[in-house]
């Protein structure tokens, strides 16, 4: 089973994420805020964190920074809206 953190703070789209991720292959782990994805990145071992660019609390793309930074080197994919991407980012991959 794959581990992923999503972190999102629009409750819609994690419930469609959830519906393609929580299945027997995944287990989906999920928050909204800055301060609790740190923490979980750190305190579990994910295969995947999806970042939302655009959180409330903190730029998405600075937790990816901190992130790396500190040494986790786990796939960074991040979830945005905004067109186009930043040129340099510490993400893995980016999805619109």
């Amino acid at each position: 089973m794959r581990n992923i953190l999503l972190v999102e703070d629009d409750s819609e789209i994690t419930k469609l994420l959830k519906l393609h991720f929580d299945t027997q292959l995944y287990n989906l782990s999920c928050c909204s805020s800055a301060e609790e994805a740190i923490s979980k990145a750190f305190s579990d071992n994910f295969n995947l964190i999806i970042l939302d660019i655009t959180l409330p609390d903190c730029n998405g793309m600075e937790i990816c920074k901190n992130l790396r930074a500190k040494k986790i080197d786990t796939p960074i994919m991040m979830l945005t809206c905004h067109f186009p991407f930043p040129d340099e980012s510490p993400a893995s991959e980016f999805l619109s």
